[in-house]
Order: C-alpha cells, then sequence, then structure tokens
C-alpha cells in the first residue's frame, strides 16, 4: 500500500521534478511501517510556526536510486517545496542526507 498524497483544499497533487511516491514495495521492506496508516512517510505539522499546516513527505527519485525528503512549506500566498536529496542505500528504510 503506497502512502496517500497529502490532499487539502486547493492543494496541488504534484512532486518536485523527478520524484514521485515510494511504491508499496519500497516501503514494506522496513517492518515498522506497517503500523502506521501514513507508512511513515509522510508527516502534517506546522514547521514554520506561521499557524498553517506544512507537509513533510518521504519521495522517490523517478530515474535513479536517490529520494528525497521534500518538505510542502506554507508562506503568505501559497505553499512552496523544499527539497533535501538522498541516498538511498537499500531500499526507502536506510537513508541518509547528503
Amino acid at each position: 500500500m503506497t502512502p496517500e498524497p497529502i490532499k487539502k483544499p486547493n492543494d496541488s497533487p504534484q512532486y518536485p521534478a523527478g520524484l514521485r511516491l515510494p511504491t508499496a514495495q519500497e516501503l514494506a521492506k522496513e517492518p515498522a511501517r506497517k503500523e502506521s496508516p501514513t507508512q511513515n512517510a509522510s508527516v502534517e505539522a506546522d514547521f514554520n510556526g506561521d499557524g498553517k499546516p506544512d507537509y513533510a513527505i518521504l519521495l522517490a527519485s523517478i530515474n535513479t536510486n536517490k529520494g528525497a525528503l521534500a518538505v510542502k512549506l506554507s508562506n503568505p500566498n501559497n505553499y512552496e517545496w523544499l527539497v533535501s536529496i538522498i541516498t538511498l542505500i537499500g531500499m526507502l528504510n536506510q537513508w541518509r542526507l547528503i
């Protein structure tokens, strides 16, 4: 089961260029992910303290073995993506920022 994209009113389903949701097979390698409705691949919180929800999601590269920790951060007019590219070691259960 892949995590559901974050859906909020007026929220674009698009992810940053070259990135996609991880597959169920990629996420299933880590047993702890089975306990979470989002498979521990996404979170909603107010990261910048502006009172609006922000979103963080683990994404995978479309063409490489890299992935990204992407944050959709609210700003006064809209949302912006902040992306940290990560190197995937094995599957998505082990990763590090580069």
